[in-house]
């Protein structure tokens, strides 16, 4: 399954494997609210240390190979963050949708 090679997808380095620590498990979602509404309301950076259990502003892929891991509305939990750091530390990126920064994650306001 394709999931279970997330952040090892697409790297010529390591083709196909999967990750040291295990499959990757994208946590099922939690949302506070619709898309519409996370889209429409205000919203502000917040430093990934201190985004767990804000609602997520934006979306999130982790790249390659563009799976979603975030969508707005939905809360942002620890495991979510590790995810972001681990497809991170082995070379993959996320992209993000509206942050500039690959520190922080677009939260509604509280």
């Amino acid at each position: 399954d394709y999931l279970d090679r997330l952040p090892a997808a697409g790297r010529a380095d390591r083709p196909g494997r999967v990750h040291e620590s295990g499959p990757v498990r994208i946590p099922p979602a939690r949302t506070a609210c619709t898309i519409l509404n996370a889209v429409t309301e205000c919203a502000e950076e917040v430093p990934m240390d201190r985004a767990e259990g804000r609602i997520c502003g934006e979306y999130l892929y982790a790249y390659p190979p563009g799976i979603p891991l975030l969508a707005p509305g939905e809360y942002i939990a620890s495991e979510h963050l590790r995810i972001i750091r681990q497809t991170e530390a082995d070379g993959g990126t996320i992209r993000h949708t509206h942050s500039l920064s690959s520190g922080a994650i677009v939260c509604l306001e509280e």
